[in-house]
């Protein structure tokens, strides 16, 4: 299966210099599932490999989103006021980039930082994107805190966060 499957991938293995776009990997994908390769397959293997070339082409198009971003830049220096109302000019500028580890994988976020002597520094688009000060995202974070707090005996009353994710209810008796 997985060598079949690895034939519509670029010879690089998908590391090129320039990143494929949400809507070239979408093409691939769904030019794949025509070949004769993909039609040769068993069903669970269409659908597994489908699976997760889909959460690829979805972690593309947020990455996409944060590309098109500003990376953040306020001009010469940001101002922030502190707790007594004064306004702190954050002059030292930085542009740099954070990882963002979310519910479809790891991304980018090309961001510009402004420090000054004695400050914690400022980053203007992790407060646009409110942005977590962790590397996970709030809805990874969401799912891992919904996850941990089923015990054994809860996991087998309810339904699970992927029966829920897909819209009908999982679990050994159900299948």
């Amino acid at each position: 299966m997985a060598s079949s499957m690895r034939a519509a991938e670029p010879a690089d293995g998908g590391s090129s210099a320039r990143q494929k776009t949400a809507r070239e990997a979408f093409q691939e994908l769904e030019s794949w599932t025509r070949t004769g390769d993909a039609l040769g397959l068993p069903f669970h293997d269409i659908e597994r490999y489908v699976v997760e070339k889909s959460r690829e082409v979805t972690r593309l198009l947020l990455q996409q989103n944060l590309d098109a971003r500003s990376p953040g830049v306020t001009g010469e220096a940001a101002r922030v006021r502190d707790e007594d109302g004064n306004v702190l000019l954050f002059s030292h500028r930085r542009p740099g980039e954070r990882t963002q580890r979310s519910t479809v994988g790891e991304l980018q976020v090309k961001r510009t930082g402004y420090s000054r002597p004695g400050e914690d520094s400022v980053y203007p688009l992790d407060e646009a994107l409110r942005l977590p000060d962790r590397i996970y995202s709030y809805e990874l974070q969401r799912h891992a805190v919904r996850e941990a707090v089923k015990g054994p005996l809860l996991k087998r009353r309810s339904p699970s966060l992927n029966s829920r994710a897909r819209g009908f209810p999982s679990g050994a008796s159900r299948i």
